[in-house]
């Protein structure tokens, strides 16, 4: 609390005043503690944050509040491209980040338990203090001017990509709040670059990535790969669970689970599971997506036998807790780009599971399950459902890789096992059962007329999707695993094999 307090007293944070007079609002604050882990789990550092409660700030329009954030798919873009090419990444944390912005607006707080003066003071906040409504704009604003003044350039597709040079002197850097990703062919390139953040901000410099986001990073630049695993994370939710001495399960869901009304689940307590869970999903583990994505269409009206099942997931995890997704492997520029889509029709109240997954440099860093928003009348049609939405994302990371400068090969080859679909989508077929489908779906056909992807007949056997659509047997799940490269690192496994 004392380096806390410190260092806002240097930074000139805020200001003792005596309190205004009038109906101007003072803020409270409390004090937050944490452990932060290094990438084997083990606590490195103890930390207490001054907050303040800006939940209590009133209405603010989310032009003054709006911060953007690099996406995790755009962070597994990059570290997969960066591992197949063989450049170097490192991280860096900045310190105490939020305190480097000014604060524009007139904002008041008590003074912090533990360092009242007696008197009725309060304190005049100077700067984007952690816990305001405004502070991570203020401070992305602050950090995205600085690094273009450096000449940095922000991807249109994501703000918070910042690219700069061309060839081997590129640079790549990726914000998330206070935590940089910096990536360059050289490395002399980014101790430069991390001695220009210096003269700006403090920071701290972690070296080569080896725990970024949570994510534990290990890489074998020789097979040009790297893997993302959460074994820690994954040990918190088993021991929140408490289900440590259970025995673990070897699929997350049954291929056809059943749920049974019985007993009502205490509704917060299924939510902070199904968060916990997604979260883990959404970062390296599309082995659960699915099965948790079922789960999460039932926070509003849980049962016990909702909540058992995802405490089978859990334990799903206790046995694969080390369990990685695999990126990079292929710095050809013919294998950047690859795609496979499926669809599970008439699933929970007639809609359909959306499931795709799209490679870039053999790694898998963009994978999806989505509850389609219609109600397909027919498998092709949910299909093509599908097939609509990983176009869209298909041209997502075709503009991030333009913004890196990658250089990929059209068509995309996007792998779906209807022929019906491709079909429809290739012939712009209208019939009887196809002709109601709306517009907003056709847009594809474009990009298939105009050979920005290519739509392959892939068999459903050799589907790597199909364990996003729905849940799957062991043998099934297993192949998708390895296809989707969601595998035990560095356990035999020919990582730049591909799947079909």
């Amino acid at each position: 609390m004392d380096e806390e307090m410190s260092t806002h007293i240097a930074n000139n944070t805020f200001t003792w005043v005596e309190r205004p007079h009038g109906r101007v609002k003072i803020l409270t604050n409390s004090w937050i503690f944490s452990n932060k882990h290094n990438e084997l789990g083990e606590i490195v550092q103890n930390k207490a944050r001054l907050v303040v409660h800006g939940n209590r700030q009133g209405d603010m329009s989310l032009q003054e509040t709006y911060a953007p954030t690099i996406a995790t798919e755009t962070i597994r873009i990059t570290l997969s491209l960066g591992a197949a090419h063989d450049r170097e990444i490192k991280t860096i944390d900045f310190k105490s980040a939020f305190l480097n912005a000014e604060l524009e607006e007139e904002v008041y707080t008590y003074q912090p338990k533990g360092y009242e003066d007696g008197t009725n003071n309060v304190l005049r906040i100077n700067k984007a203090m952690f816990g305001l409504r405004q502070s991570p704009k203020h401070w992305n604003d602050h950090v995205v001017e600085y690094f273009t003044t450096l000449g940095f350039s922000q991807s249109p597709a994501n703000p918070c990509l910042l690219v700069k040079g061309k060839g081997e002197d590129m640079i790549w850097i990726g914000l998330h709040v206070d935590d940089g990703l910096l990536v360059a062919w050289k490395g002399d390139l980014l101790v430069g670059l991390e001695n220009q953040i210096e003269t700006e901000y403090k920071i701290k410099r972690n070296g080569d990535i080896k725990l970024y986001l949570g994510m534990n990073v290990q890489r074998d630049r020789q097979k040009r790969i790297l893997a993302l695993s959460q074994p820690s994370y994954i040990d918190e939710i088993i021991a929140k669970c408490q289900v440590q001495q259970a025995n673990p399960s070897k699929l997350p869901m049954d291929s056809s689970p059943k749920f049974l009304d019985d007993e009502p689940m205490d509704k917060k307590k299924f939510m902070e599971l199904i968060g916990l869970l997604l979260y883990l999903a959404r970062m390296t583990r599309p082995d659960i997506m699915a099965p948790v994505n079922i789960l999460a269409q039932n926070t509003q009206n849980p049962y016990m036998s909702h909540y058992n099942a995802g405490l089978r997931i859990v334990k799903y995890l206790m046995g694969t807790r080390k369990s990685a997704l695999v990126l990079g492997g292929a710095s050809n520029s013919n294998d950047v780009l690859e795609a496979w889509v499926d669809s599970n029709w008439n699933g929970p109240a007639g809609k359909s599971r959306t499931g795709y997954v799209i490679k870039v440099a053999q790694g898998t860093p963009v994978f999806a399950s989505k509850l389609q928003t219609v109600v397909a009348q027919s498998t092709s049609e949910a299909e093509y459902v599908a097939l609509a939405a990983v176009t869209k994302d298909i041209l997502w990371v075709l503009a991030i890789l333009d913004s890196l400068q990658v250089e990929y090969h059209l068509p995309v080859k996007v792998h779906e096992d209807n022929e019906g679909c491709k079909l429809i989508a290739e012939n712009q077929l209208l019939t009887p059962r196809s002709r109601h489908i709306d517009v907003r779906f056709h847009f594809l056909r474009y990009h298939v007329k105009h050979k920005n992807i290519q739509l392959l007949y892939t068999p459903t056997k050799n589907m790597v999707a199909d364990f996003l659509t729905k849940p799957v047997d062991i043998e099934k799940l297993g192949w998708c695993c390895n296809a989707s490269r969601v595998i035990p690192p560095w356990k035999g496994v020919d990582h730049t094999a591909t799947p079909l």
